[in-house]
């Protein structure tokens, strides 16, 4: 089963084929857009699983990350993924009790935040959040992700540490709304089986536009808008909001 594809090979092949062609666009509130080609979301997630070596990030360790839908959200998914950890990512509308419950439960080491959205100041109630939680190491804000060059040395650790199809993905805690949240563990296979049955069953291409009204950090959006989007090599345009629309590459 190890030698069977994953995401990040897709990812890896649009990167060779088109690295110039966009790969995600975000569109913010006033209607301005940001955008990383495939070679920079590829060089982008490549420097996110750099800092995890760094912070000591294991194998099967649940990474978490409450964001919006924005650029950041996708290479930090890949970025996880590239060192055999495990995505755990939250959806921005927790509050206070759900984060402390959640990353209690998961015993994350490492949270990445944006400062604030929507006038919450997530990064502050992040670090107030630190002293119930003594698993948890690191927060990291957006803005303060590093930005150089990996080293060969380091991309090499990268490519060893290439998860295997059995390995699990996805940490996603359920909502919660008849009980506690339950943890749900995704391997990657059962995430790629699921998109190629669904691009299967409706005859998706790479021509295709997918609209998806949900947030990426909600499991209809992180596999239908966006791990469905980098298979197809669609170009994936996203609202930092409830809306995310991903429209294939022509």
């Amino acid at each position: 089963m190890s030698g069977e594809p994953l995401i990040l090979d897709d990812v890896d092949r649009h990167a060779a084929q088109r690295p110039d062609a966009i790969a995600v666009i975000e569109v913010g509130p006033d209607g301005t857009q940001r955008t990383y080609t495939w070679a920079q979301l590829q060089a982008e997630s490549v420097r996110i699983a750099a800092l995890l070596l760094k912070l000591d990030v294991a194998e099967g360790e649940p990474v978490a990350y409450q964001l919006p839908n924005v650029l950041e959200f996708v290479a930090i998914t890949l970025g996880i993924l590239r060192i055999g950890a495990v995505c755990e990512p939250l959806m921005p509308i927790f509050r206070e009790r759900e984060l402390s419950f959640m990353l209690a439960r998961s015993e994350s080491r490492v949270l990445f935040v944006l400062e604030r959205f929507r006038k919450r100041e997530h990064l502050k109630e992040a670090l107030a959040l630190q002293p119930e939680l003594p698993a948890l190491k690191h927060v990291l804000a957006l803005d303060s992700l590093p930005s150089s060059e990996v080293p060969w040395e380091i991309q090499n650790v990268i490519a060893v540490r290439r998860p295997a199809p059995e390995q699990i993905a996805k940490l996603l805690f359920t909502s919660g709304s008849t009980g506690e949240p339950k943890g749900v563990l995704h391997p990657h296979a059962t995430q790629e089986r699921a998109a190629a049955a669904h691009i299967s069953h409706f005859g998706l291409t790479a021509d295709d536009v997918i609209y998806v009204p949900a947030p990426i950090a909600h499991q209809t959006g992180f596999l239908y808008g966006m791990w469905m989007a980098l298979r197809l090599g669609a170009t994936r345009s996203a609202r930092p909001g409830w809306r995310q629309i991903g429209r294939a590459h022509v």
